[in-house]
């Protein structure tokens, strides 16, 4: 029997209805007793929003909506506690919410089946891990274009090239960093396109033939 089932994941973090304690903590939430209104889109089309609460002191917010479950198909008027969490930073003190399911400390919670919960107890990816091969190959080629933009390179197309001259001006240490990233993401790229393609073709690819051994 496959074990498929229990790994499958549901989704993306970027498309769901997600919270971020970032957030909370910029609009001053987590300092004052005050509500705070999140809502979200996707492709301009709402798809909901919610109140939350904190009162100063406490060290949990208060997540207060509607929620329609698939089993009965009625409303339910729900008020969810969100723990939090403090990490001891040399700057003080960072927050964290604390994932319902699991405890553990998260930055970003998202909204799935009825509750919230962090992005391994939801089963959700991020949407570059979801990427297909050739969509991972794009993002290694817009990386290293990037890079050779920031290098001035005059061909920024020439995704291969292994020496860039060092641009006027440009710090020695911003220099090196950028062809040390250049070099990493262009041997990435290389296993990542060999990789797919002895998938495809079997253990005998050639990736600088880019054909089949006989």
């Amino acid at each position: 029997m496959s074990s498929g089932g229990h790994n499958k994941t549901h989704g993306s973090v970027e498309s769901s209805r997600r919270i971020d304690i970032r957030t909370f903590q910029k609009a001053g939430v987590l300092k004052n007793s005050c509500y705070y209104n999140s809502s979200w889109t996707r492709n301009g089309r709402d798809m909901g929003s919610m109140k939350f609460e904190h009162l100063k002191g406490n060290d949990f917010i208060t997540a207060m909506y509607t929620f329609t479950p698939n089993s009965t198909g009625e409303k339910e008027n729900r008020n969810d506690i969100i723990m939090l969490g403090y990490i001891t930073t040399g700057y003080g003190e960072r927050a964290y919410f604390v994932c319902p399911k699991c405890g553990e400390l998260r930055t970003i919670l998202s909204f799935y089946n009825g509750g919230f919960n962090c992005r391994v107890c939801a089963r959700l990816n991020y949407q570059s891990s979801q990427a297909t091969k050739w969509d991972k190959t794009e993002m290694y080629f817009a990386r290293i274009k990037k890079i050779l933009e920031r290098l001035k390179h005059t061909d920024t197309k020439d995704y291969d090239v292994w020496y860039v001259p060092k641009p006027k001006r440009m710090r020695y240490y911003t220099y090196e960093r950028l062809i040390k990233q250049l070099h990493v993401f262009q041997q990435e790229r290389n296993e990542w396109f060999n990789f797919t393609m002895v998938k495809k073709f079997g253990k005998h690819f050639n990736f600088e033939r880019g054909l089949r051994n006989g």
